[in-house]
């Protein structure tokens, strides 16, 4: 004999499915924000190459939450390109409002629609000639 209990769940799935991607979606906007920042999109001349990697935020819950983040790298030709670059790369960064923390200007920080995100502007561990440039909310 047939029974109609498996319809009951059917609006609780739906309510489920609606609340959850309800949550992606203020996830998504943390990303979204992130990618409106200049630094972003900052380049310098020399670029040879460039990476590019988007983490979007994790919810509070049983997996631990994370920041949304943004992590470009940027290959030039030598090592003294790179420094160059990561020097203008902190100047780019202070005129769009960045406060570099002293002496070495390595991170920053500043607010996003009233939430604190931070910067980092480096060189990579593994290549000199590599600028690596993290944004996160």
């Amino acid at each position: 004999m047939p029974t109609l209990r498996p319809l009951v769940w059917l609006p609780v799935l739906c309510i489920a499915v609606a609340t959850l991607s309800s949550g992606c979606n203020a996830l998504d906007q943390d990303l979204n924000l992130l990618r409106k920042d200049p630094m972003a999109t900052w380049t310098s001349p020399g670029v040879i190459a460039e990476t590019r990697s988007e983490t979007p935020a994790r919810p509070y819950g049983v997996i631990p939450s994370s920041e949304a983040v943004i992590v470009r790298s940027l290959t030039f030709a030598d090592e003294n390109a790179a420094l160059t670059a990561q020097a203008a790369a902190r100047r780019a960064a202070q005129l769009s409002g960045w406060k570099m923390e002293e002496p070495a200007n390595v991170i920053g920080w500043k607010q996003m629609e009233g939430r604190l995100s931070s910067i980092g502007i480096t060189g990579s561990f593994d290549d000199a000639k590599v600028l690596v440039i993290s944004i996160s909310i």
